[in-house]
């Protein structure tokens, strides 16, 4: 996680499960009575304990007093205790009722005597005790309770001359008179008649004293006396399957068997199974559980005569981490035999072989009890992760970053400081600037430095990262956040608006679907932003926030100490004490429906429907297991086969039992990767190494290492494990594992190929952090005391050499590297064994062939029908290494080197190879080429399309072809239709259909064996099945027109698909030779470009007769006068019948050729453009006449005269 605040704590606390519990400061009232509880939790015995001779003693303990009760014992006869504090004291013991030992078993400094009727208490310096302090010390009994109790407060003060002590050590007994003793504890102190010569050597450590983390008093037995020789024959080791039955983890109720060895010599009366057990769902501690282990059988080795002891435990019926160790007892000494590492960060003492102790220690061999069920998602071990930091990865899209000119995204806020454009750096390539140094810009500005990286960056580079054999990204957050890294989240259902907002995160998923490419997100599931939508300290959003209102829908969301509202930074729980990122109540049921568990929405289950693939979940130890195990339930059932994977740095075994989490971020892995490759040289720096720091480690320490860590877990989790050398958190790899004396970063980037080598062909899959790839070299400018600090410094932007600024202040990317990166990645994709096979050690040449290969380090991945051998030189002089092959290869095999092309021929059973200084070799049987060619497709259509690239019918067939020549072959081919999900076939060709009308796209993408994609493949698949529209114009269907007034009939085509290739043609048909009557006109011949042809479209019209004009009729009027008055004239037209028959009417009289500016004014209609007027009567008989009245108007300054030429009359019928 570490949110770019601080180096990141992990509370040891949170992974102690191999020791008892701790205790809780209590204090008592001394009153003779003991109530339930008032010793702190002696549910566990370890603040009592029950003695030989039936009395229970309890102890307790705070700040003033060191509290003590015992039962069950005459309240006439004396208790005794001595107490050391680690400094000088006599060593002998102070005469109670004739028990004054001879020796006592530690430097006592104090010792008290109580009893009903007295007590006292002496001290001592180094020298003879003091005279006795009577009834100095608060006490009290009563015989009815218990029965027959009595307890003291002995003030610490008494003790030390001060304050409570960091620890101490003391033993306890009850006396009657003539030095009798009983009720003693340890109990396996002697008891009955002691005298004054006797010795003791059994007491009970307390190794801290603190509140909540203190040691069980009674926990901790000391013993004393074993020789150097006994100890050296002890022996138990997980590695063995003589002592323990079944290496590594194991399924519920398996049946494990368990020795243990002893000298014969020694003369051991019994051994003793304790064991602890850890239940992962709830994250409590049981124990300890003591089981007998009888004794088994003698062994002789060498001429040495050894007893074996044996037991046989069923493990528990859920899952559980089963902590033991042994107890081994011999009259009246005891010892201790466990596993012997320096914390949980520490892979190199790990499990093997332990180690002896006199008090019960804190470190517990293991053993992982899981699910049978548990099985972790398949495409995890074979997949190959790329790490992005999104801002500093690649900015694709300037307008949404903050603060600049035109941002779609503006220039927020932050934590309620104004907005400034200094957070954003506007040339790609530039020197981060050091949050560290006082003199900066900067200065403790640790996450509000923008680049720019988006998401759309990410998209436009899928090509170089799939390129190098990548097919799964790891994003850190990207939801809504307040910093550059986004740990600090603001609003967790949508994606920040300066990595391009939600549609960004769909554009991105549907790239990467279409290439088979997965994402995996980062989930900070256990605080939230103090600036965000659910806390907004600051005010920045409209919604009433936790700390705004005790009535906020999110108050109980939140770890508040008091009821402020408006709350301070001084009012809640912040992630290790951070106010920014206030702590949620992760119990709370509210916050689990938000996050896993809501029915209709949830975050995981929100993001699983955009396309997520899995989850990192940061800082998992910082929520209780309970927790994940209520959440994986649920996000199986979203999606089965997505990672869970948590950020746990030391052993992870407490979340890895099938019922909490898949896998983790690797970070055992990169202590021991980084140990090795660094050959001599050990590194410290102040990320999460625990106690120890990553210390150099030979081949043999290597492999032990490596073993102890897939030991603790399952195996189908250390499948799924993100192996990595560097992360966001870490200080950058080159800077890592360069050295003193290195001739400027050549021998650093052999190291970082040689940590690269081991990285991609060890269990688990690969993650590298971007840049790692080419050697981005942004070394730490700021060290702590626990030496260089990583974050910001390895959060450098990548050295796009496109980009403007300065490529060579981080790069320029090395081209080898990034060569030798690409290689492994397809290698690793294209030979399955290094994913998926075996792994067996073969050689550690510091133990087996120490003259000629001190450092060369050689193993096995062994798959079905495939072994590849890797050896490894981390020396800084080439080695000369003879590697047993026999198991695996026939004599006269030919094994090619993968990196090299070198060959090598097996004979007798070896394989003898020559390795430069920091280098190896991956061997396969020859001819093995590395496919680094991406396969080619294409994409046929039937039927096929036009010359104008349309087809006509539905559907259409889309065969899709692939080949990959002479390389690994096609492993599938994906494709889809316009964008949709896409289909995936693992044959060529794969069909597809198209179907409906419209423009489509076929796309698909071809991925071979060695994980290489072609280039896009598509077709355009245009279907239209409509025929043109056509449409008749000019003139209207049933219409009639008059004689000299038809439309010209024509033809309008229209296709809105294919577009037009021929338009229609009219043709009028029914002419009756006079130019009237009835007619249709039909357009016909209309084709669309997909080959569609229209039907032909008719209309039909008449046209009207035109008038009978002829000397039958005479038009006359007595003319129009104009007059500068009247601006319209009414004259009378008289129209006679002059022919010998009748005139069918109606009778139409038609004016044309009126003088411009005249109109007529009270026409019927007009007629070819001219008004008529229509005369009364429906006939007119020979010499009738009838007269028409027609009204005209015209512009003033109009003169006409009532001359024939001013207009013609004709009468139409």
């Amino acid at each position: 996680m570490s949110r770019s605040f601080s180096a990141r704590l992990l509370c040891a606390l949170l992974v102690a499960g191999a020791a008892p519990a701790f205790s809780q400061w209590s204090t008592p009232t001394v009153d003779g009575t003991i109530e339930s509880g008032e010793y702190g939790n002696t549910a566990n015995g370890t603040n009592q304990i029950s003695t030989n001779t039936s009395q229970t003693w309890y102890m307790t303990w705070d700040a003033t007093n060191l509290y003590v009760g015992i039962t069950n014992a005459n309240l006439s006869e004396g208790a005794v205790i001595y107490i050391g504090t680690g400094g000088s004291g006599t060593t002998t013991g102070n005469n109670y009722d004739g028990t004054s030992f001879a020796s006592l078993p530690f430097a006592a400094q104090f010792v008290t005597y109580f009893k009903d009727g007295y007590n006292e208490y002496r001290t001592s310096s180094g020298g003879n005790w003091s005279n006795p302090t009577a009834n100095a010390e608060t006490y009290a009994s009563n015989p009815n309770s218990g029965p027959n109790t009595r307890e003291i407060a002995i003030p610490w003060s008494a003790v030390t001359g001060g304050g409570i002590p960091s620890q101490f050590n003391f033993f306890g007994y009850l006396t009657s008179s003539g030095g009798y003793v009983y009720g003693q504890v340890p109990n396996d102190n002697p008891q009955g008649t002691i005298g004054t010569s006797a010795t003791y050597t059994q007491y009970f450590g307390v190794t801290n004293t603190g509140n909540g983390t203190s040691t069980p008093p009674f926990s901790n037995e000391q013993p004393s006396g074993f020789s150097a020789a006994d100890e050296a024959g002890f022996y138990h080791n997980t590695f063995d399957p003589f002592y323990r039955s079944s290496e590594g983890s194991v399924t519920e109720q398996t049946q494990m068997t368990l020795r243990f060895r002893t000298l014969h010599s020694s003369g051991i009366w019994s051994l003793t199974l304790r064991a602890y057990l850890f239940d992962t769902a709830s994250g409590n501690t049981t124990g300890p559980v003591d089981t007998n282990m009888p004794f088994d059988q003698n062994i002789t080795i060498g001429s040495t005569e050894y007893d074996v002891w044996k037991t046989v435990v069923t493990m528990p019926s859920s899952p559980t981490i089963y902590y033991y160790k042994f107890k081994i007892n011999r009259q009246n000494t005891n010892g201790w035999y466990s596993d012997d590492y320096i914390d949980d960060y520490d892979n190199l003492n790990k499990d093997g072989a332990g180690t002896t102790t006199n008090g019960e220690p804190f470190n517990s061999f293991q053993i992982t009890v899981y699910d049978p069920n548990f099985q972790t998602p398949a495409w995890m071990a074979t997949a190959n992760v790329y790490h992005i930091f999104p801002d500093r990865f690649r900015n694709g899209d300037p307008t949404n970053d903050y603060c600049v000119n035109g941002s779609s995204s503006g220039c927020p806020s932050f934590y309620g400081q104004p907005p400034s454009d200094d957070i954003a750096v506007t040339t790609w390539n530039t020197l981060l600037c050091d949050p560290n140094n006082p003199s900066s810009d900067c200065y403790n500005n640790f996450g509000s430095i923008f680049y720019g990286g988006d998401l759309l960056g990410v998209q436009n580079e899928l090509d170089y990262i799939q390129g190098l054999g990548f097919d799964t990204i790891y994003l850190n957050p990207i939801f809504y956040g307040n910093s550059n890294h986004r740990y600090d989240t603001d609003d967790f259902m949508h994606i920040d608006p300066a990595l391009g907002g939600d549609s960004a995160f769909t554009s991105l998923i549907t790239a990467m679907n279409q290439r088979g490419m997965r994402v995996i997100l980062d989930g900070t599931f256990e605080d939230a932003s103090s600036d965000s939508t659910y806390f907004n300290e600051y005010n920045k959003f409209p919604d009433v926030g936790a700390c705004q209102s005790l009535s906020s829908q999110w108050r109980d969301w939140f770890q508040f100490l008091d009821n402020n509202v408006p709350c301070t930074t001084s009012d809640y729980n912040g992630w290790d004490g951070f106010n920014s990122l206030p702590l949620l109540v992760t119990s709370q049921s509210d916050v689990q429906q938000y996050f896993f568990s809501g029915a209709s929405d949830n975050v995981l289950l929100h993001w699983y429907n955009a396309g997520a693939s899995g989850w990192r979940f940061d800082s998992a130890p910082s929520i209780p297991n309970s927790y994940w195990h209520a959440l994986r339930p649920y996000a199986k059932s979203y999606n089965a086969n997505g990672p869970l994977i948590g950020e746990i740095w030391p052993n992870a075994s407490q979340w890895l039992a099938g019922d909490q989490m898949d896998s983790t971020m690797n970070y055992r892995f990169r202590r021991n990767v980084t140990g090795f490759a660094r050959g001599q040289y050990g590194w410290s720096d102040n990320n999460d190494n625990g106690n120890d720091s990553i210390i150099p480690l030979t081949p043999s320490q290597f492999d032990i290492a490596n073993r102890a860590v897939r030991d603790d877990y399952p195996l189908t989790a250390t499948f799924a494990m993100l192996n990595l050398i560097g992360s966001h958190d870490t200080n950058r790899a080159l800077y890592v594992l360069t050295e003193e004396g290195d001739n400027g970063l050549v021998q650093a980037k052999q190291r970082l190929e040689l940590a690269a080598l081991f990285q991609f062909t060890y269990i688990g899959a690969p993650s590298v952090f971007y840049g790692d790839e080419a050697a981005i070299n942004a070394p730490s400018r700021y060290s702590s005391s626990s030496g260089p600090v990583g974050d910001p410094y390895t959060r450098a932007p990548y050295p796009w050499t496109d980009q403007p600024g300065d490529p060579t202040i981080y790069g320029p990317p090395d081209q080898n590297v990034l060569a030798f990166y690409t290689k492994l990645g397809h290698i690793r994709k294209q030979y399955p064994a290094l994913s998926s096979g075996t792994f067996v050690t073969l050689l550690t040449g510091d133990t087996q062939q120490s003259s000629t290969a001190p450092n060369t380090y050689a193993y096995a991945r062994v798959g079905t029908n495939q072994t590849a051998v890797v050896a490894l030189n981390n020396g800084s002089t080439a080695n000369s290494a003879s590697i047993p092959v026999g198991a695996y290869f026939s004599d006269g095999t030919t094994l090619v080197d993968e990196i090299s092309g070198n060959t090598y021929s097996v004979s007798g059973g070896n394989v003898s190879v020559s390795l430069p200084a920091i280098s190896g070799v991956l061997l396969l049987p020859s001819p093995a080429p590395v496919d680094l060619t991406p396969p080619t497709g294409s994409i046929a259509l039937s039927p096929l399309p036009n010359a104008n690239g349309w087809i006509n019918t539905s559907p259409v067939s889309a065969s899709i072809s692939a080949s990959d020549g002479s390389g690994s072959g096609v492993n599938q081919i994906r494709y889809w239709i316009d964008n949709a999900s896409p289909s995936v076939s693992s044959t060529s060709p794969a069909s597809a259909s198209v179907s409906g009308q419209g423009q489509h796209t076929v796309g698909a993408r071809a991925i071979d064996n060695a994980g290489n994609i072609s280039s896009l493949i598509s077709a355009a698949v245009n279907i239209d099945l409509t025929p043109p529209v056509v449409t008749v114009t000019g003139v209207t269907n049933n219409a009639s027109y008059a004689y000299n007034s038809v439309p010209t009939a024509g033809c309008q085509t229209a296709d809105a698909l294919s577009g037009v290739a021929t338009s229609a043609s009219v043709n009028v048909t029914g002419d009756n030779g006079q130019g009237y009557g009835n007619f249709t006109a039909t357009c016909s011949g209309a084709t669309d470009k997909a080959g569609n042809s229209a039907q032909p479209v008719s209309v039909t019209y008449t046209v009207q007769a035109p008038p009978n004009v002829s000397s039958s009729a005479n038009v006359s009027s007595t003319g129009f006068v104009y007059n500068k008055i009247k601006k319209t004239g009414t004259e009378t037209v008289t129209i006679k019948n002059i022919s010998g028959g009748t005139l069918a009417g109606p009778l139409q009289l038609v004016l044309s050729n009126l003088p411009a500016g005249v109109t007529a004014a009270n026409s019927t209609g007009t007629w070819g453009g001219n008004p008529y007027w229509t005369a009364t009567g429906s006939s007119l008989a020979p010499g009738a006449s009838v007269a028409v009245s027609v009204t005209l108007s015209y512009q003033a300054g109009t003169n006409f005269t009532t001359t024939s030429a001013l207009y013609s009359a004709t009468l139409r019928n």
